[in-house]
């Protein structure tokens, strides 16, 4: 097998173009793509289209990036190699290499310091210095306190406009709010950002690189870190705040209006209620490392990551759960308590679980009965012991063994879940991992984000004439 010459080209936003001449002695079936996306945790392959050519192998591929689950932010290092099989099966791999999927229509110029890449164009250089000083400030100051590896690295693309970022955020986030503009967006999976090069970039990178931060140290792989949490650390890791939701927090405290911040698990609604909860969560993150010390969150960081929840984490490191710990808040700021409703001696008594018996063949066993039903069927009436047959239906499980076959009894036609969600039922279908994005807006210097599920989206302003926004 000899590969004579590939290459990957940006197409961005509809994808990268992927092209391979090749030849061999043996009758190649397929030749795949492995790709590794960013700081992504997994790996996605699609199948290059082959054709043979005077004696030779050519493929080719465009990886498509333009919807919502396939997108890929520019300037994203993507790590891949190819893969053969023959006609018996023989698998032939090709060793790594790196592609940078840069936005096409510029020419891009890098800076790099410690673990930390700018990517920019045009005469933007002063700006993309200064990003980059405010977000190593950052990375010496969040890391060290969250327990984060302040080695691992994080790529940034600076835009010098909103016409030529406006291409470049994922589509959904596009057409959010045509009336909004896109400051800052951190996709945290990946460990890309992207910032619109405005007098507010470094306070927007500032705090979108602590979003990445906070996902490397808190979010295992069954736990996401809660927006108040998220949010709350975001800003208080930016070295550029502004004042906006430190305002809406003294008129929440003068008002006595404030949010149950650590029971929601999504933004509220109304625009000044996300400035009010932007403000809690950066007041009660502070109250937690003044109080009690940088230790300790790292230790409540490293704990929630491996798996316990908010509750027992909190209860674990500080000795509050999430009622007690809002409430110490809350008191320190003069402010009413939560309402009984959030507290767990007044919740309902949960009813206590059927007990569950095995199945049965036999009707003379303490179990619950599997009946025949074809005597039924044809006469049109129940048998006497359908009382007893759970009306539960016996689960089907798909346990694979380490060779990825499932055993004999338990191999149906359903899909078998891959990655983050992608199912794959045909074996040329592709599977691509999905990228987080996190997102915040701003609001006259501050950062305003609006979480959506599991992508957090990015970083914007409310305003009459221009209506910024940080991710």
């Amino acid at each position: 097998m000899t590969v004579r010459s590939w290459s990957l080209a940006s197409e961005f936003p509809e994808g990268f173009r992927v092209r391979l001449t090749a030849s061999s002695d043996e009758d190649i079936e397929s030749v795949a793509i492995r790709v590794h996306i960013g700081r992504h945790t997994r790996t996605g392959y699609d199948y290059l289209e082959m054709t043979r050519h005077d004696g030779s192998l050519e493929g080719d591929l465009l990886w498509r990036t333009n919807t919502a689950a396939s997108y890929i932010p520019p300037g994203t290092v993507i790590t891949y190699s190819f893969e053969f099989v023959d006609s018996d099966g023989r698998r032939y791999e090709t060793e790594k290499a790196e592609f940078v999927y840069h936005d096409p229509r510029f020419v891009w110029k890098e800076i790099s310091r410690g673990p930390i890449t700018v990517a920019y164009h045009g005469g933007s250089e002063p700006r993309a210095r200064e990003i980059l000083d405010t977000m190593l400030l950052t990375l010496d100051r969040m890391a060290p306190l969250l327990g984060a590896d302040r080695e691992e690295p994080i790529r940034v693309t600076v835009y010098n406009s909103w016409n030529e970022m406006r291409r470049a955020i994922p589509p959904a986030t596009a057409a959010f709010d045509r009336h909004l503009i896109t400051e800052g967006q951190a996709f945290t999976t990946v460990g890309t950002l992207l910032v619109l090069g405005s007098r507010s970039a470094a306070g927007t990178a500032s705090h979108e690189m602590t979003h990445i931060i906070v996902h490397r140290a808190g979010e295992g792989v069954a736990r996401k870190v809660p927006p108040w949490l998220h949010e709350g650390l975001a800003e208080y890791g930016n070295v550029d705040p502004g004042r906006s939701y430190d305002n809406a927090l003294r008129r929440g405290i003068r008002q006595d209006h404030l949010l149950p911040i650590t029971h929601m698990g999504s933004l509220p609604g109304r625009a000044n209620d996300v400035l009010l909860f932007y403000g809690q969560s950066k007041s009660l993150v502070r109250m937690m490392i003044d109080d009690f010390g940088t230790d300790k969150m790292r230790e409540f960081m490293a704990l929630y990551k491996s798996g316990e929840s908010m509750d027992d984490a909190l209860m674990g490191t500080y000795g509050l759960d999430r009622v007690a710990l809002e409430n110490r808040w809350r008191a320190s700021v003069g402010a009413s308590p939560l309402s009984a409703a959030y507290s767990n001696d007044e919740r309902p008594t949960p009813v206590p679980a059927p007990t569950i018996l095995p199945y049965t063949l036999n009707p003379n066993s303490e179990g619950q009965l599997i009946e025949d039903t074809r005597a039924v069927q044809a006469t049109g009436t129940r048998a006497a012991t359908e009382e007893r047959v759970s009306s539960t239906p016996v689960p089907l499980i798909f346990a694979p063994d380490l060779s990825g076959k499932g055993r004999e009894e338990s191999v149906r036609e359903t899909p078998v879940p891959l990655v983050y969600g992608i199912t794959r039922s045909r074996e040329d279908e592709p599977v691509v991992p999905e990228v987080e994005g996190n997102g915040c807006g701003a609001s006259s210097g501050g950062a305003l984000d609006l979480t959506a599920g599991v992508a957090l989206v990015g970083l914007v302003a409310l305003g009459v004439g221009a209506h910024r926004r940080r991710r």
